[in-house]
């Protein structure tokens, strides 16, 4: 039985001297700190930073106008070099599908007995090398006036003629 009185003794004790102590801390408190007492901290931080606004506004404008030029410079650069990785993909892809569709009509084309673009520049060479040849020969042969080839004629016909 002595235990449970200490015991009850201990906790009694406890509580008497929680109670002093926030007693004492309501005391030492000064009476104005009550609900007048926020209202008027709450209007004096709310004076006090009209007054900052006040002295320092425009600076703070001007430092966010810089972060913000800054910051839109540095979204459009990384917008730009975006664009142009991408604007590279699609043109090396628009190339191989132009390729691909080239070589594709390109063979058709051949199956159906057209002549591509290479086989009409070999004929446009053959024709300009047979051209020059001919002019070559041309050139070379003696020119014969029409009396000239009148009489051959004439003789060529009398000879089959006369073979006759």
């Amino acid at each position: 039985m002595a235990r449970s009185t200490r015991t009850n003794t201990g906790k009694a004790a406890r509580k008497t001297t929680r109670t002093a102590s926030t007693n004492r801390a309501r005391a030492a408190r000064p009476a104005a700190t009550g609900w007048r007492a926020q209202v008027d901290h709450i209007v004096t931080a709310g004076k006090q930073a009209a007054e900052f606004v006040q002295t320092h506004g425009s600076t703070v404008v001007q430092k966010a106008q810089r972060r913000s030029s800054a910051l839109s410079a540095q979204a459009r650069n990384a917008a730009e070099a975006r664009l142009e990785a991408v604007a590279e993909k699609v043109v090396g892809t628009w190339d191989q599908v132009e390729q691909v569709a080239s070589e594709r009509v390109g063979r058709t084309l051949n199956r159906l007995g057209v002549p591509s673009q290479k086989d009409i520049d070999k004929l446009t060479r053959s024709v300009a090398k047979l051209s020059a040849q001919i002019e070559k020969l041309s050139a070379a042969a003696p020119r014969t006036t029409r009396s000239t080839s009148r009489s051959t004629a004439r003789r060529t016909a009398a000879a089959t003629a006369a073979a006759s």
